[in-house]
């Protein structure tokens, strides 16, 4: 039985009368399962080159591998399996149907994609579909992004992004930053500080602030910590997602809540001065 006054359980708003996910939202997330054999390849290559990296580039003292980068890709790798495993099986649960495949994160994406309509008819599809697209963009972003910049916001004469190398801890390295399209100089501290106030009074899931924060905060707040937060009454929703749509008060159980950006990043700074 359909419902046209439905709509997809993703922050998309879409109509989605038939399912939890609407037909955009499962699209994007097969696409990504999809790729998931391609990054593990890319993933495989980027930890070879950081093993060939030279003594003396910032590394272990033996070893000559950049240990901060070479974490991150094992992290990465790490996460993405953690978060297929138990929603493979969640959803093989639900639809009564056996998890036939290898346990390895190729063949658990492969069997997701596989089973994606049965995916998209989960009453926990918005928690998958978040958790596992932003497992999927921690390995993009590992094979993509070296994680030892720190976006400084654009630029206020060209409009290009500017980034300032960052030390292991993700503290920047120099006091000024330059931009590289048009060389125009600027204050870090000035620059993060503008960046940090533009996004703390924006409300967003937990999933889309762990992607955000290091970014503005540079630091990483994984979406278990910023959850946990929430479950133990330290981080207040300050809205809540239902069918695509924001509400002030919660309407059903499985709501998404909506936290202020600023509140979490409070919470990180109590952790570090503590």
């Amino acid at each position: 039985m359909t419902d046209p006054a439905l709509r997809c359980v993703t922050s998309c708003g879409r109509p989605s009368p038939d399912a939890f996910l609407c037909p955009r939202c499962t699209r994007l997330l097969l696409i990504d399962l999809l790729r998931v054999p391609w990054l593990m390849d890319q993933l495989t290559l980027t930890m070879a080159r950081l093993d060939r990296v030279p003594a003396g580039a910032g590394a272990g003292p033996e070893s000559g591998t950049p240990l901060p980068l070479r974490l991150t890709t094992i992290q990465a790798a790490s996460t993405l399996r953690y978060t297929l495993q138990p929603w493979a099986r969640t959803i093989a649960e639900q639809r009564g149907v056996p998890l036939e495949c290898r346990d390895t994160v190729v063949a658990l994406a492969q069997w997701l994609a596989g089973h994606i309509d049965s995916v998209r008819q989960s009453d926990e599809a918005a928690q998958l579909y978040d958790e596992v697209r932003y497992a999927i963009a921690q390995v993009t972003r590992a094979i993509d992004h070296p994680p030892s910049l720190f976006y400084a916001g654009p630029c206020d004469h060209c409009g290009s992004d500017l980034y300032c190398g960052t030390d292991d801890r993700g503290h920047p390295k120099a006091a000024y930053l330059t931009c590289r399209s048009c060389g125009e100089r600027y204050e870090f501290a000035k620059r993060r500080a503008w960046l940090l106030a533009a996004a703390e009074d924006r409300l967003a899931t937990a999933t889309e602030i762990a992607q955000a924060v290091p970014g503005i905060y540079g630091r990483q707040i994984s979406v278990n910590t910023i959850r946990s937060w929430i479950a133990r009454g330290r981080l207040l929703p300050r809205a809540w997602v239902h069918h695509g749509v924001a509400y002030a008060q919660r309407q059903a159980d499985n709501d998404r809540p909506l936290c202020r950006v600023g509140d979490v990043i409070d919470l990180a700074q109590q952790r570090e001065a503590s």
